[in-house]
């Protein structure tokens, strides 16, 4: 039964891998996993020896597959997300992660015009970072020329920097209702890019948007 769970494992994995190799189990897992076939099967007394070879199998072409993903570089995390190391910024009761050498400010990138508050960040070579909420009684308040951007379980749009090196991303939240018919999360930025902008809103909205439908004014 243990071998039978293993193969089960093994190919859940696998099913994994082809469908996106982000979801790789971990090295500690796939220890385990290979632990767990030899010693059921220095276990069994007698049976064939082929299921055996078949799991064996499995399991090399699992782990060869993630070593061959590793040294390609690809991880669960983005290289953005993993150099979010700087100050912790809070809107709404949600907390974001900032870009390294990024300290928590009072200062606004540039004219703020909402109601709630904003939280900023800026750097010591000139880079800025704030966030507030953005919100509308008439609908949709994205400018055009922004390009839509997938932000996580949300609906982002960039806007590239301007004249003054400021650029902008929303991210478009679950509207709370009565005279508030859109709402999104906006972060303006001064020296980060679109991926950086990106992480930064994924690193402090929740992973259920419904959840974010309070955020903004109700």
């Amino acid at each position: 039964m243990r071998t039978r769970n293993a193969l089960e494992r093994l190919t859940a994995a696998g099913g994994q891998l082809l469908a996106e190799a982000e979801l790789l189990i971990d090295k500690s897992e796939e220890v385990g996993i290979l632990e767990e076939i030899l010693a059921s099967e220095r276990r069994a007394s007698v049976g064939p020896r082929r299921p055996r070879a078949v799991l064996v199998l499995a399991a090399v072409a699992v782990l060869g597959a993630a070593a061959a993903l590793a040294s390609l570089g690809i991880s669960g995390r983005s290289p953005a997300a993993d150099a979010l190391s700087g100050a912790r910024i809070e809107l709404a009761g949600y907390h974001f992660r900032t870009p390294a050498g990024f300290k928590e400010s009072t200062t606004p990138c540039g004219q703020t015009n909402d109601f709630n508050g904003f939280a900023a960040a800026a750097s010591a070579d000139g880079g800025c970072l704030e966030a507030f909420v953005m919100f509308s009684s008439r609908g949709s308040a994205i400018p055009a020329g922004a390009d839509p951007v997938t932000v996580g379980a949300y609906q982002g749009y960039f806007l590239s920097a301007d004249a003054s090196q400021q650029a902008s991303l929303y991210v478009v939240l679950p509207a709370p209702g009565g005279l508030v018919k859109w709402q999104a999360l906006m972060l303006d930025a001064r020296g980060l890019t679109e991926d950086q902008l990106v992480a930064v809103a994924e690193s402090g909205l929740p992973q259920n948007p419904q959840a974010a439908s309070t955020i903004g004014p109700t």
